[in-house]
């Protein structure tokens, strides 16, 4: 699948080289903190909206380390994450959401 302005970041340091561009107060661009926690987690940018692309599995695997059950975790992210135009996205892999949700059972 192509998305138009879509830059893939396969590994942590395409992420620091993209983070040293975006000064989230020069950019606009919203950085989840602390992004020793976080930066991780990030998968991509979406040039046209100024948008970083999270990884939605390693989010709940990070709220899931702080205690969160699964769903409370996709419920927290889905209201504190994704909840506007200017906010991050969260991508959720639909066969990981399937294999998370096996192993809750």
């Amino acid at each position: 699948m192509h998305i138009e302005g879509y830059i893939s970041l396969d590994s942590i340091e395409d992420t620091q080289d993209l983070l040293e561009t975006l000064d989230e107060a020069i950019s606009g661009t919203i950085i989840i903190e602390p992004q020793n926690d976080w930066n991780h987690a990030i998968k991509g940018y979406h040039k046209p909206s100024n948008r970083l692309v999270y990884d939605g599995e390693k989010v709940i695997e990070i709220y899931q380390a702080d205690g969160m059950t699964m769903d409370e975790a996709m419920d927290y992210a889905s209201y504190n994450i994704s909840f506007g135009e200017l906010t991050p996205l969260i991508h959720y892999d639909w066969h990981d959401l399937e294999d998370l949700f096996d192993e809750g059972d």
